[in-house]
């Protein structure tokens, strides 16, 4: 199996500094989720509309919902920021389609630009992480069978992808 780890480091390095991206492999300990207008999740409009000089109002129409935050336990961190056992958090607002995290004690990997947070199933083999590529949908890197070998299951490192950049 060809082994391209020390290739992704380079990447990020080149790539230069973002300080709130994340990339992590862990287990969910908690999430929970609140009612827009509660203590912490603001209303996603003003309550009263805004009236400009002219007269005129102007009106705030949101499909968004409340807000929601989940607690991870690290299991592995690919950046090198957060120790293995140490807990990570993280606060979203509901978007349109829902809840954007996973209930589940199953190992994740996450990884979250700043902007836009996505997870995936993962499952650990022979100490490495492994996912399947096409989870991510900003995976910009076409991932070639070539370089995985015998591995049939379509499963890659977390390494060997290079995200949303």
């Amino acid at each position: 199996m060809l082994r391209i780890g020390s290739a992704f480091a380079l990447a990020l390095a080149l790539a230069g500094p973002c300080a709130a991206e994340e990339l992590l492999a862990g287990r969910v300990q908690k999430v929970t989720q609140q009612p827009s207008g509660a203590d912490g999740c603001p209303p996603p409009c003003p309550i009263e509309p805004e009236t400009s000089p002219d007269g005129s109002r102007r009106i705030c129409i949101s499909n968004g919902g409340g807000c929601e935050a989940m607690e991870l336990k690290v299991e592995r961190d690919f950046l090198g920021r957060r120790e293995t056992g140490s807990a990570w958090s993280v606060s979203k607002r509901v978007g349109e389609w829902g809840s954007a995290f996973p209930v589940t004690s199953q190992l994740i990997v996450v990884h979250d630009d700043g902007t836009r947070l996505r997870w995936t199933p993962a499952i650990m083999r022979d100490g490495q992480v492994l996912v399947h590529p096409d989870r991510f949908v900003t995976v910009l890197r076409a991932v070639k069978a070539e370089w995985f070998g015998s591995d049939t299951t379509g499963m890659v490192p977390v390494e060997q992808l290079r995200l949303g950049r």
